[in-house]
């Protein structure tokens, strides 16, 4: 039994004198979120150095190997968010310099080397990232074509030189930054960076783009999806003139319409067998009816107006007359020597003018009438088409209110 106590109690002699594998291992501080870019100090607590054993501990997850004279290796969580750019030294107490002017002298790696009595436990190495990210996608307000508006993109970043922004993208064109397709700067320290987005729309809709944000420390590239929208301006159409609307089969009749912007307008019939279409010319076909709209379409900037008339082919012409041009006026005041148009349009000369010759002149030549007023009075005019085998019957009468020159 004594022999067994004796042989127990010198294994824990060995146990407790003998240095652990782990005891040279130098841990990883956070001196800084590294995500958000900055510095991760790295202190050797044990005053002797443990040789690495094998490659894998370089990139194995906690804690990683160093000895006089071998370069300190980075273990680091692989991420898109930030990328180890080096590393500085600096003396113990001195910890603080790391986040200003000792930063100059930084490197891909440090081969430590206690010289001049140095150990570890008097050093911190820190190492430095870089990161780019976005924390703030732009949004911009819905606008009506013509106008802009800007939305911010935030970019946070830290020790990442060449930091480029460039739009691509289907709708490239509706967007700049600072006035540019392509923003760099550099970043010397953990910011953030507000970029102004500029959206001056070409065509009205959504409009789609990319921001790529490239950088010069191996970064994986960031993509930001951006979208802005803009509505069509409103835009007004009319007929030129006050188009009779009945037309005799085989006849033609030009027409137009004028959109407010001056854009083209286009025609087309509700049904070409009745009226067809050949720029602005109708052609009578058939006896039936026809809905003739004039278009202005843009799509780009102005919105989409039309205006419509219907128009009755008949086998017979349909007499007009329209006092002054106007199919709607049936009275007028002329004073003595006053002169009036009325023109009149599918009659022959079986049609008849009923008047007072003491206060109307009257003549007519074919396609106008033309009436003077001779004194005086209260003059009505009546026009009358009888009808026959290609014309309908027809009557208008006008009233005139005849007053006299001022002779004071």
């Amino acid at each position: 039994m004594k022999q067994f106590l004796r042989y127990i109690l010198t294994l824990v002699v060995i146990l407790l004198t003998t240095t652990p594998a782990w005891a040279g291992k130098a841990k990883i501080n956070a001196n800084s979120d590294p995500s958000e870019g900055g510095f991760v100090y790295v202190a050797n607590s044990a005053g002797s150095y443990t040789p690495i054993e094998n490659s894998d501990d370089a990139t194995q997850d906690g804690d990683f190997w160093s000895k006089k004279d071998k370069t300190f290796y980075l273990y680091y969580k692989e991420s898109a968010n930030y990328h180890f750019k080096g590393w500085y030294q600096v003396s113990k107490g001195k910890e603080c310099d790391a986040n200003s002017t000792n930063l100059t002298n930084q490197g891909q790696s440090v081969t430590h080397k206690a010289d001049g009595g140095a150990t570890t436990a008097n050093y911190y190495y820190y190492a430095i990232f870089a990161t780019v990210q976005c924390s703030q996608r732009p949004s911009f307000a819905t606008i009506a074509m013509g106008n802009s508006t800007t939305g911010t993109l935030s970019i946070k970043h830290a020790h990442a030189n060449s930091i480029t922004i460039e739009i691509t993208g289907e709708n490239a064109s509706d967007f700049k930054i600072n006035n540019t397709t392509s923003y760099s700067f550099n970043s010397t320290a953990i910011g953030t960076q507000n970029i102004t987005i500029t959206f001056k729309p070409t065509c009205a809709g959504d409009r789609k783009a990319n921001l790529k944000i490239t950088n010069g420390n191996g970064l994986p590239e960031l993509n930001i999806a951006i979208q802005a929208s803009a509505t069509l301006l409103p835009q007004t159409i009319a007929w030129d003139n006050a188009y009779s609307q009945d037309m005799f089969g085989g006849g033609t009749l030009n027409v137009s319409a004028t959109a407010s912007t001056g854009h083209t307008v286009t025609y087309e019939s509700s049904n070409p067998n009745v009226i067809s279409i050949t720029g602005n010319t109708l052609t009578a076909k058939a006896i039936g009816e026809a809905i003739i709209t004039a278009t202005q379409h843009d799509g780009c900037t102005y919105q989409t107006v039309s205006t419509s008339l219907i128009f009755t082919v008949n086998n017979k012409k349909t007499p007009t007359f329209w006092l002054n041009g106007d199919p709607n006026q049936l009275t007028d005041n002329l004073k003595t020597e006053d002169t009036r148009t009325i023109n009149i349009t599918n009659v022959d000369a079986s049609m008849t003018a009923t008047y007072d010759p003491n206060l109307l002149q009257y003549t007519f030549d074919g396609n106008t009438a033309t009436i003077k007023a001779l004194d005086a009075g209260t003059a009505t005019l009546k026009l009358t088409q009888p009808e026959n085998n290609q014309i309908f019957y027809g009557e208008r009468t006008f009233t005139f209110y005849i007053t006299k020159y001022d002779t004071n």
